[in-house]
């Protein structure tokens, strides 16, 4: 509960992301499971890189280049199909989450 209300997704979730991209050959070099957890964290809090390195404890520069490398990787994982969006959705439907 504690980690969704942090990190907006389960730890299976959060595991389940870390093995597409381990699967697909994405992870950078001289990654750590935490910088994954950075960029979920960023999108969740979505707050300053001071409130981040409150949270993390590392430093801002540190924060900012792993999530946004995170945020990148996610963004290209094969599962939100853009095309299926309103899929489920009424007819009249112009925004559907």
């Amino acid at each position: 509960r504690r980690f969704k209300g942090l990190y907006g997704c389960s730890p299976e979730v959060s595991s389940i992301i870390w093995s597409l991209i381990s699967n697909l050959n994405l992870h950078p070099s001289n990654t750590k499971h935490s910088y994954l957890l950075y960029s979920l964290l960023f999108l969740k809090v979505y707050g300053t890189e001071h409130v981040h390195k409150a949270i993390t404890g590392v430093d801002e520069k540190t924060f900012r280049k792993w999530s946004w490398v995170y945020v990148k990787i996610i963004a290209i994982l094969p599962i939100i199909k853009f095309n299926n969006r309103f899929k489920g959705s009424t007819n009249t439907t112009n925004l559907y989450v």
